[in-house]
This record gives structure tokens, sequence and C-alpha cells, in this order.
């Protein structure tokens, strides 16, 4: 016996089939019952120490995308740093170099934008060999065997030649007679000393070479160092010539000129700093730290339009800041990283600066330092980009084991929302009996199915009617599954529906949808039914249903969408938070300062 697309309606598994469902069904357990540990702590509120003018650390590069070569453009220049235990160690001979790269390796060159191995080209532009000087003296007159000198030391031979206060010095020196034998010489702190460095030398025998016409002028104590994969180099990216070389330090801070913004690789622009962190024997992490305020403006342009209605954007903008408050130090999800947040949207989408206008910056001054509390303590603020007229709370999403975390997360109609005319407004999907059976089969643990799919029955939704909170599977032998809870349901049939508010049918069906209506005078809501007709082949269910994500917290369209429907007066972003969440108040972060509120 066969169904509608040619696949048997039972199937007599093996062993081995057997065995592989009973695996998959325990690790979907194991899933689900840790999403819902990991979904109870993250809606607990929570207690955190708020401090006025925090910073927060992003991570650019990082784990296994490390940075081999990165480059930094301002328009007044960089100051370098070194934290060591002798304090923080300054440079200032990237004072005036408006775009600087960092990169690590053994022969470098540039190729494009960035720094690449040479292998064995010849025209190396960074690494290769390198003379150390650790001392010098020049001659100033004589003859070849009876030379003058004059010491450039600062007392005695025992004594270490270079420090960070008079290498520039050193280095300004010679470097005419350096450039005009074909090199150049900086800055090197090579395992704590300080070292005036000459080079890139394409071999051992061009530095000797090197060295015999600088003895001409010089007297030195040096080493020639072979290429050392574990450097890094500072450079002048216009010039290629390295501004400073380091080997044996663990981080290297990269901070613009007057606190300016830069860009990086040629691209995004950020506030802040960088701090270039060591990691493996080849490449580093970078690290972007700026404020708090700085990065809630640069999250909230690269999460919704920063030329929307102020308004909404003032909403936002505290919605990000109290996600951020609560996740930074030790509640930080990247905490073992050494950083705060990343980049993508297991954080939130952040891509610096540059798209922040007068419009976006406006909303984060005007709503500076201020988070959304419930009974006190930081909210977990979710949100999501569109919902289908109406909210949902969090007890319907994940079932009664969390009835009491996130008070504040109620099921709300926000039906002013025009999300029809965005992406996932309306959505149908398709699958066939057998295949809704393998699906359910693998994704969930000790299923009682055991053949195709004959019926579907939504037998639960929330209060506001719209998402599909339980439902029932039947196959052909009469077997049931029920799945509870709508969130539990999105993802076990994630692939066919995009959220939890739908309706089911067989295809050529005509089915009956809830459709809520807003009225901006009375600012009520009314609900209504109209008919939709299921399109498909023959025998399949069709899934129809509005909007994506969870459908917990705010929706960011349905924020502006609201604010342009009649809440557009001044801190109306106050009253439009308390639509989305229940008995929460914005309230400003309070300094160490008594006086201060």
């Amino acid at each position: 016996m066969s169904n509608q697309n040619g696949q048997p309606n039972k199937k007599s598994p093996s062993m081995r089939e057997l065995l592989i469902r009973i695996v998959a069904g325990i690790l979907c357990f194991l899933m689900v019952f840790s999403l819902l540990v990991v979904v109870i702590s993250a809606y607990e509120n929570r207690a955190v120490d708020l401090r006025i003018g925090e910073e927060v650390d992003v991570g650019l590069f990082y784990s296994d995308h490390l940075a081999e070569s990165f480059t930094a453009s301002t328009e007044k220049g960089f100051r370098l740093e070194i934290p060591s235990d002798e304090g923080t160690l300054t440079f200032d001979n990237a004072s005036e170099i408006k775009s600087i790269s960092v990169a690590s390796g053994e022969n470098l060159l540039k190729n494009g934008g960035a720094y690449v191995s040479a292998g064995k080209n010849t025209d190396i532009h960074v690494g290769g060999y390198r003379i150390m000087v650790s001392s010098y003296s020049t001659k100033v007159g004589g003859s070849a065997d009876k030379d003058n000198i004059l010491l450039f030391r600062p007392t005695t031979s025992t004594t270490v030649a270079f420090d960070k206060d008079n290498i520039g010095g050193y280095i300004k020196r010679i470097s005419n007679t350096v450039e005009t034998l074909g090199s150049h010489a900086f800055p090197a702190y090579i395992d704590g000393k300080y070292y005036v460095c000459l080079g890139a030398f394409e071999s051992k025998e061009k530095a000797e070479a090197f060295l015999e016409s600088f003895g001409n002028s010089y007297v030195c104590e040096y080493t020639i160092t072979e290429p050392d994969k574990k450097a890094y180099s500072v450079i002048d990216f216009q010039t290629n010539k390295v501004i400073f070389h380091f080997s044996g330090i663990k981080s290297l801070s990269v901070t613009p000129v007057a606190n300016a913004p830069f860009s990086a690789n040629g691209g995004d622009e950020y506030y802040g700093r960088l701090l270039l962190k060591k990691n493996g024997e080849i490449g580093f992490e970078v690290v972007n730290t700026l404020c708090m305020e700085e990065y809630v403006a640069s999250r909230l342009a690269s999460t919704v339009d920063p030329e929307w209605n102020i308004e909404a954007l003032k909403a936002v903008a505290t919605v990000i800041r109290t996600n951020a408050y609560a996740g930074i130090g030790d509640k930080s999800a990247h905490k073992n990283d050494g950083f705060d947040f990343c980049t993508d949207a297991h954080c939130g989408e952040y891509h610096g600066c540059g798209n922040v206008n007068e419009n976006a910056a406006s909303a984060v001054n005007s709503t500076q330092n201020a988070v959304i509390k419930s009974e006190g303590e930081l909210i977990n603020a979710v949100f999501g980009t569109s919902y289908p007229g109406a909210t949902l709370s969090l007890e319907d999403a994940y079932g009664e084991i969390l009835s009491s975390s996130g008070k504040y997360l109620t099921g709300r109609l926000t039906a002013w929302e025009k999300f029809e005319e965005r992406y996932a407004g309306s959505w149908q999907s398709e699958v066939s009996p057998y295949e809704l059976y393998e699906m359910l089969s693998q994704r969930v643990s000790d299923c009682k199915l055991e053949g195709n799919i004959s019926e579907i029955k939504i037998t639960k939704r929330s209060e506001n009617s719209v998402y599909v909170t339980e439902i029932e599977f039947t196959d052909i032998f009469g077997n049931k599954l029920t799945l509870s809870g709508s969130e539990v349901i999105r993802n076990l049939l994630s692939g066919i529906v995009k959220g939890a508010s739908f309706n089911v049918g067989k295809s050529g069906e005509e089915i009956k949808e809830t459709v809520l209506k807003y009225d901006p005078e009375s600012k009520s809501t009314a609900a209504s039914e109209r008919a939709v007709k299921l399109e498909g082949a023959y025998g399949n269910f069709i899934f129809a249903g509005h909007g994506s994500g969870s459908g917990l917290g705010m929706s960011l369209n349905g924020v502006n969408d609201i604010v342009n429907n009649g809440y557009s007066y001044e801190d109306a972003y106050i009253d439009v938070i308390n639509l989305y969440y229940t008995d929460v108040t914005v309230e400003k972060i309070k300094s160490n300062d008594p006086d201060e509120i």
C-alpha cells in the first residue's frame, strides 16, 4: 500500500534505523531540555552593577577567525600602547600616520588592502631577516685602524642601551644613513627589551652586506635574526615602512588621536580603540573597546533604519542599552573569549558607527543611561523584527515551566503593525504526509507516530487567538503526537513554518483565519475572520501563517508603526515600551555620585 507520493504508508525499520531514531530522539530531547534551562535563566530579572560611562568590548576577530593582517585608518593618526608589568608603554611614532597595518608572519608583501605571505618572493615589505641593534657608536674621523668613537650609550656597555624614552632619538640619528643604504630603522620591543631594528632583508647575506656599508659610519652591537612567524609589525600602510616591531608581548592597544572615529580594513567605521591580542603562533584577536552609549548608537543604526521616527529610535535604543548592560562582564556569553559581545546575530548585529546619523545620535543622547526594569531589576528586553499583530506570553511560548519567569512578557494585541507589507508578512508552505512523519519521528524523542500523517488539529491558541500553543498530529494508524508551547512547535517544525502564528489544512481546502484591525482614534482592536484558500499538490498539508520569529517582547517594525499612527508626542517612547512589556519602568542608571539621580 502506498500514499499519493508513491511512498509506503508504514515502514519496518531495521535495527540500525531504530538505533538512529533512538539516538536522534535523545539528542532532540536534550536539545529542548537545554533550551528550557537556558531560557529560564535568561528571562529571570538580572541584578547588575550599573555604572555610568561603562565601556564594552566587541570581538571583531577571534576564535577560528583570527586576523593575520589588520589595517586601521583615521584623519589624525594613532597612539600605540603596550600593557606590561612596567605599566603602559606608549609609542608616539604613529601619531601622524593616518593609515596603519598590524601584521603577523615571516615574510610579508602588500596585496591590495592587506599584507600576505610573500613566500619566496624577493620583494619583501615586512618581516624577512632583520638586524637587531642593542647599542651603537658613531665614527667621527681618524684612520681605518684608529677611529675616534663617539659613544651613544647611556653610561657603560653593561647598561641596556635603549629604552622607550631614548630609542626615538637613537633612530633619528641614523635614519638618513640607513635609508641611503636602502633600508630603514624602527623601534623593536622583543621579550621585554628595546632594540633599533634595521630591515627587512631577503637573506642573511644581504643583511651582512648592509652591515659592511653601515660599518663605515657606525660601530654597533647587533644580532641578525631570521624571519619570525611569531613576530608582529606595525606598518605605515602608505609607505610600507615598519614603525614598530614586537614579539613576546600579549597585546597592543591602538587608539586614534583625539578619539576620532576610524575605519577598519577599508570598510566599516568604528568608535573607540582597538586591542590586538596574541593568539597562537600566527594571527591575533581584534577587540573594539568603546563606551556604552557609542555601542548603543552603533547597534541602533545596525538594527533599524536610522531615519525612522525619533520616538521609535528612542524606544529601540533603550531596549538595546538594557540588554547590553545585562550582558557585560560576568554576564557575557563571551566572557571566556575576553570580550562582551560579538558582531553577528548571536549578540545583535554590529557594524560600527558608519550608519549613525544625527537622528540616531539624538535618540541615544536623549535617552542616555535609560534602561528598562521590572521589580527593580533589568529585564531581558526580547525583541523581533516583525510580529503578526500580537505578542506572546513566555508561558504560551515555553509552557508552564516558565509561568513564574519573565512576567513582563505577556500576550498583547499589536494590530497597528503593518506586518503584511513586510518579509514573511503572509506565507504558505507545503509538506507531504510522509515528509511530515519523517521530520517529526526524527526530531521528537519517544515519538509514537508510525506512518504518514493523516490529520493535524490545532487544539490550543494563545489568549489573543493568533499563536498556536498546542497542536496534535495523527498518523494513519491512529497514533497521536501532541506538541505544546509555541516556541517548541516553531522549532520542531522549522523549515515548514516561519513563526507560530498559522493555520493548517489539506491542499484545496478553505480555512478561516483571524484578522485584527486597529482603530487609532479609540486605540482599540477588533477581530474578524476571513476565508483563505490553501493551494498545493493534492493530499499535501498546507501551513498558512503570518510573521516570523518568536512573538516575544517588542516588534521593531511595530514600534515604528505605532509612533507614526498616534504615538508621536514627546517621550512617547516610554508609553510605547509599556505597550510591549507589562508592568515595567524606564529608569536612569545611577552613577557613583550621590548627588546624581
